[in-house]
């Protein structure tokens, strides 16, 4: 059997009280948050654009292209959560509590308050800019679900149709069954 391959590091980032205190490491790992948070925003928008082609794929029934853009939306996924370890690591760095998962209001304000004040903002209109982006894209989701749905109630009854009506015409095709012997009159 092969070795394992090794696992992907995690990001470990303490920050010493010394530099807590200076505020460097802070600046940086909040500038850093902030590009990272940036990336996200983008990836989040192109995840978007893909989700509205997506449904509008569901809705036409076009297979092939559903297909496509799932592995395209699975490529963007893959790429959000890399970032968001980082940004996990960091923001514990950061707050020094351990991550809150799904991130609630109350841990992305104590976030925001750890960054240094001149990054505060555009790292908090990023944050709800990313927030409204991926609530869209959930809700657009959910949609997509009940069309599938809606879509896959409709074959169950077409299919259904077709068997009753394979059913009918075989019973109209059916040869009679012949009760004992036939006589014919030769007279005429």
């Amino acid at each position: 059997m092969p070795p394992k391959p090794p696992a992907e590091p995690t990001i470990q980032m303490k920050m010493s009280p010394k530099a807590t205190s200076a505020g460097h490491d802070a600046k940086s790992l909040s500038a850093r948050l902030l590009r990272l948070m940036t990336e996200q925003l983008s990836v989040a928008q192109r995840l978007d654009t893909v989700s509205r082609q997506q449904s509008e794929a569901i809705i036409t029934y076009q297979q092939d292209a559903i297909d496509t853009l799932l592995d395209d939306r699975t490529r963007l996924i893959v790429t959000m959560h890399a970032a968001a370890d980082e940004i996990t690591a960091i923001g514990h760095a950061l707050t020094g509590k351990a991550p809150i998962r799904p991130a609630t209001s109350a841990s992305r304000a104590e976030l925001i308050s750890a960054a240094p004040p001149e990054l505060r903002e555009p790292l908090s209109a990023c944050i709800t800019q990313l927030d409204a982006v991926l609530t869209q894209i959930q809700q657009r989701d959910a949609a997509d679900v009940r069309t599938l749905a809606a879509h896959r109630d409709d074959v169950a009854r077409e299919l259904a149709m077709v068997s009753t009506t394979n059913r009918a015409a075989a019973a109209y095709g059916a040869p009679l069954a012949t009760p004992g012997t036939m006589f014919q009159d030769r007279q005429g």
